[in-house]
């Protein structure tokens, strides 16, 4: 008796409970939002991102507070009120949430991209600009740089030439790995690579219940998104390693001259330790690896595939832009349709 009793009354009290902490007013101000639901809050709105958030604009204004579970969250459909966020709060802002993926593959948020705005993620951007990617620096992969795109172009026109389709998409994302490989390991990493950047893609940018239910983290063991990620980091940090124990296998004077390459020169950082305010270890070489591989090669191919978009559907800016290019490469006059590529991208 007593058993069913507590099996009636208290489902009662938990829904009671998180009805209240639902519906209560807040303690301060909000902007005006959506009623969220008990447990999930807003997500059900975001089944439809797009047109969900425009149509409650359209409702509440161009600022709005929503809930994703029990976490805050605010958004602005107002190109002022982006720009007070973006520009005149950024410190405010500017700090990304955290995510259980992204927290792990970065080394606890070991690298700037996740690092919240602190002296560390300074200190860290400074040894970018400074140091990896100086002006002098970035000129000294020119020739890196001209014999990639040499030879991505050189593939297109062979497909070209045997009226083949050039899936323009996986030859950007091979172009940037390519790049990043060699700009910032010193050689062509194997095919393996690629497979491996679009799996530390894929766990960063999945759905954890603990994000937004910590609670519930044990949701995430039970549907092996947890594993998942906990293999991908491991093959990751072995990767990493074999990188640092190649480079460190080589003389010193190789890795520290000014066309080094970048793992090169955050090794030569990290022995001399003259140059930090913090103790510059391993995990944040690995941590800003991950930055530069994988943010590296998905910007550019994303940016080149949506440029080509772009320009397809624009026949004279792409005429004109064929002209300019031809123009700075010696070719003087315009360009007769007959002689472009009839790839199909």
């Amino acid at each position: 008796m007593i058993l069913l009793i507590f099996s009636i009354t208290l489902p009662i009290i938990f829904i009671s409970y998180l009805l209240h902490k639902t519906l209560k007013p807040p303690k301060s101000p909000l902007p005006p939002g959506q009623r969220p639901l008990p447990l999930i809050g807003n997500l059900h709105h975001l089944a439809a991102a797009t047109t969900n958030l425009h149509q409650l604009s359209q409702k509440y204004g161009p600022i709005i507070h929503m809930k994703l579970g029990p976490t805050p969250l605010l958004v602005i459909s107002s190109p002022k009120l982006a720009k007070e966020v973006l520009k005149n709060q950024d410190s405010s802002f500017c700090s990304r949430p955290k995510s259980l993926g992204q927290q792990k593959l970065s080394y606890n948020n070991s690298d700037i991209i996740f690092s919240p705005y602190n002296d560390y993620w300074k200190e860290m951007r400074k040894i970018t600009s400074i140091h990896l990617l100086s002006q002098k620096r970035v000129q000294s992969y020119r020739p890196v740089r001209e014999e990639e795109i040499s030879r991505m172009i050189s593939k297109i026109w062979s497909f070209s030439h045997a009226r083949e389709a050039v899936n323009l998409s996986e030859m950007a994302m091979a172009l940037g790995s390519s790049l990043i490989c060699r700009v910032a390991f010193g050689k062509e990493c194997s095919r393996g690579f690629d497979e491996l950047l679009e799996e530390v893609q894929a766990v960063a940018a999945a759905f954890y219940v603990s994000d937004y239910f910590p609670a519930f983290g044990w949701v995430d063991r039970l549907t092996g998104m947890l594993k998942r990620l906990e293999r991908t980091c491991e093959r990751m940090n072995l990767f990493y390693q074999e990188l640092i124990d190649e480079h460190l296998g080589r003389k010193r004077e190789e890795t520290a001259e000014e066309g080094g390459d970048i793992l090169g020169l955050l090794i030569e950082l990290k022995l001399e330790q003259k140059l930090h305010s913090f103790d510059f270890g391993w995990d944040n070489i690995k941590a800003m690896l991950l930055d530069i591989f994988v943010a590296g090669a998905e910007t550019s191919s994303t940016t080149i595939v949506w440029t080509m978009t772009a320009l397809m559907k624009s026949p004279n800016s792409m005429k004109k832009l064929q002209n300019e290019i031809r123009s700075l490469m010696g070719k003087k006059g315009k360009v007769d349709e007959d002689d472009l590529p009839n790839s199909h991208i």
